[in-house]
Formats: structure tokens, C-alpha cells, sequence
């Protein structure tokens, strides 16, 4: 029996629906199998989670319940690691991935700044962060996030407009 090898390709600009989103991936390597199918392989699916992550906890005004869903999954955390980390209920939590109840603006701002570190921690634990970095839970996000993308941490992504995803079936 004869094996084939799937054939790799890069493809740019490509649809990707996360947290909520179809965002743009500039560029992507997919593969097609011997039967014609495409995949995407799972360090291609991560390198893309991590870039997510980044933009959702870049936005200094917003986590929606989609969002906050993504980066729980994205870091393997639970309703009850959450609670617990935070020191609230997990009813509380619940009702935040629900939408059911928002989420306060300082803790937004510690959510977003705390799975950012989950993430990222192990790549940018030899950067030397000045103190003016830390006065702020927003400040901080800024400055890391792009420092992320300027280091090719991780790579730039945005989501597409409205418009956009209804013309992609979204």
C-alpha cells in the first residue's frame, strides 16, 4: 500500500471563526490530504489562539462572554479556578461567559491582564519591564501586547468587520 503525504500550503488572508469572531489570519499553513480534504494542523491552531488572545486582551474597553469563553478554553481554565482566583462565585463567573451579567471594568482589566500572562509568561520572562509599565492593568495590556507582536511573539490579527462576516456565511 502506497502512502501519500499531505501536501502543505500557505494560504493568506484566511477566515478564522474564534471567540465570537471571524477574524483574519494573514497568513496560515494548511494542508491537503490524499483525499482531498484540508486541515489545519494543531501548532498552526495554537500559533493563531495565541494571536487571538493577544488582540481580545489588547482592547482596553471589552471582553464579551465569547471572549472570555476563548481565553478560559485558550488556557485550560475552569469556572472554578476562575472564581476562586478572583474571589467571587462561581455563579458569578457563570453569569459573565453567559452575558447574563457583565463584567466590572477593573476586573476586566485583571482578567484580561491575567490570561495575557498565562500565555505569554513563558516567552517574555527575559524582558525587563520599566515600573511605568505596571501602574495599570490598561497601560501594561498596551505596551505588551505590542511588544508581543514586535518581538514575533505572536503576529497581528484583527477581526473582520461586520459586513464582512456576513458575506463569509457568519
Amino acid at each position: 500500500m502506497t502512502r501519500y503525504a499531505p501536501q502543505h500550503f500557505t494560504e493568506h488572508d484566511h477566515p478564522f471563526l474564534a471567540a465570537g469572531r471571524l477574524w483574519t489570519v494573514p497568513s496560515i499553513t494548511l494542508s491537503r490530504m490524499p483525499d482531498g480534504a484540508v486541515s489545519i494542523g494543531i501548532p498552526e491552531i495554537r500559533r493563531i489562539h495565541r494571536a487571538i488572545a493577544n488582540a481580545i486582551c489588547a482592547q482596553p474597553d471589552s471582553l464579551s462572554p465569547d471572549e472570555l469563553e476563548f481565553l478560559c478554553d485558550v488556557t485550560d481554565t475552569s469556572v472554578s479556578e476562575l472564581a476562586d482566583s478572583l474571589g467571587v462565585a462561581k455563579s458569578t463567573v457563570s453569569r459573565w461567559r453567559s452575558g447574563s451579567r457583565s463584567i466590572p471594568p477593573p476586573v476586566r482589566g485583571l482578567l484580561q491582564r491575567s490570561f495575557w500572562l498565562r500565555i505569554f509568561a513563558d516567552d517574555v520572562e527575559a524582558w525587563r519591564l520599566p515600573s511605568s509599565w505596571i501602574q495599570t492593568d490598561a497601560r501594561f495590556l498596551a505596551l505588551a501586547t505590542r511588544k508581543a507582536i514586535d518581538s514575533q511573539i505572536t503576529f497581528e490579527i484583527s477581526p473582520r468587520n461586520d459586513a464582512e462576516k456576513l458575506a463569509a456565511g457568519g
